[in-house]
């Protein structure tokens, strides 16, 4: 399930009050109604309604008052525990009260968040009925986030029905993005399940809604014996028939396919490279960390490295382009063949080289290769790269010397590329 949003800003709370003040009277009415007079008319120097907001104003202070500070979990938590529910109104106008520009700090959000979940597992009737009251706004918006996200565990028809509902009230609010929500829950329950096929995957897929962005997450185990390789390949040719992607996608299905098969996992991967297509969030690294669980950082270094000696530019782009350094180093340090082990020194020379921060990391790849020459010819294959790479970052005569070059060799060589 996606997190809920950040709390959006104080206008939301500041209207919250308004519904907030009705929880904070003790004869049930309205705080916005008119006083009724027992005695004569007193004249004030401020009208009625601004005694009735001053003394509401001042009720929120003391209640603030009373909670610990936000620093105090413990403390923090104990009060909650023994707040009363119909007081959980109250605490959520005073938490607002000193909203910033911002929004909550991290410990006043997550209190109000545990205050959420408080009410609603104790009376969830009456967390929707106060939901339902409040002003239109991003507040109200955050609340019924909140609240129909935990209603859809229990109650899914009831929560899409209101999430259809809610979006005729605020535009804001995308119902058809809550139903994708849905779906997605449905996938990971049954992505868990032993007896879960691929069929039935896809068509829970089909029912999500189609865009260029992607949101997913790991699931973590798969059923034994999947079809992973039906499951992406289909994906992957709806992807290329609408040129849009589903708005959800398990991040970890070619990490699943790689534990179970790193034959076949490797080669859908390498396929897919060869092609310039790719599905979202499934990548080299996936396989790379599958591999090295079961045999080992080293035993992942050599069978990689067998990979690259017979992989194509593109395949190896792929491979290189979601390596990271130490597992690159070793990569190289178990090739034999002096160009292909440059090769892979170069790649992780230039991906570095684009990333602040990264010089001396940058400056230890490309001085792991072979020769001097080699070097020169690694930083001339990609000129564009590297003439941006010289004029952005300082290199030290540290540097320089490591790489046994100096810098008008090095100027000379874009120089003569660039001509």
């Amino acid at each position: 399930m996606i997190a809920p949003g950040k709390l959006l800003l104080g206008s939301g709370c500041l209207a919250l009050g308004l519904a907030g003040g009705y929880f904070l009277s003790q004869n049930g009415k309205s705080a916005s109604s008119p006083p009724i007079l027992t005695a004569p008319l007193i004249k004030s120097a401020r009208p009625a309604s601004e005694r009735t907001q001053a003394k509401r104003d001042g009720e929120t202070r003391k209640f603030r008052q009373s909670i610990p500070p936000s620093d105090q979990y413990v403390e923090r938590t104990q009060w909650l525990e023994n707040l009363a529910v119909d007081k959980i109104a109250a605490l959520i106008e005073a938490l607002c009260t000193d909203i910033g520009p911002d929004g909550l700090q991290y410990q006043d959000k997550s209190f109000l968040e545990k205050a959420l979940k408080k009410w609603w597992q104790e009376d969830r009737e009456g967390t929707l009925k106060w939901a339902s009251q409040l002003p239109s706004g991003g507040f109200k918006r955050y609340i019924m986030k909140f609240s129909l996200g935990e209603l859809l565990k229990d109650d899914a028809p009831q929560a899409l029905a209101m999430s259809e509902a809610y979006q005729a009230e605020d535009p804001e609010w995308s119902h058809v993005a809550f139903q994708d929500t849905h779906v997605w829950n449905s996938i990971t329950e049954a992505l868990k399940k032993p007896a879960t096929t691929a069929e039935e995957m896809l068509a829970q897929f089909s029912k999500l809604s189609r865009g260029t962005g992607t949101t997913g997450s790991d699931v973590g185990s798969y059923p034994e014996n999947f079809d992973f390789r039906k499951l992406l390949e289909e994906i992957d040719a709806g992807n290329l028939k609408d040129e849009k992607r589903p708005s959800f996608m398990p991040s970890d299905v070619l990490h699943g396919w790689a534990k179970a098969d790193p034959k076949a996992a490797t080669e859908w991967f390498l396929l897919m490279a060869d092609n310039q297509r790719d599905v979202a969030f499934q990548d080299w690294a996936d396989i790379a960390k599958a591999v090295s669980i079961s045999s080992g950082p080293r035993g992942y270094h050599e069978w990689a490295a067998g990979i690259i000696a017979e992989a194509t530019p593109k395949q190896r782009s792929a491979i290189f382009e979601n390596t990271n350094d130490q597992d690159a180093m070793g990569i190289a340090a178990s090739i034999s063949d002096v160009g292909l082990r440059d090769t892979v020194l170069a790649a992780a020379a230039q991906r570095n080289s684009g990333t602040s921060g990264q010089t001396e990391q940058t400056i230890n790849f490309l001085s792991q290769i072979s020769t001097p020459e080699a070097r020169l010819q690694a930083i001339t294959n990609d000129q564009g790269q590297y003439a941006w790479w010289i004029k952005t970052y300082t290199i030290p005569a540290s540097g320089w010397q490591k790489l046994g070059l100096t810098r008008e060799q090095f100027d000379d060589a874009l120089d003569k590329v660039q001509r």
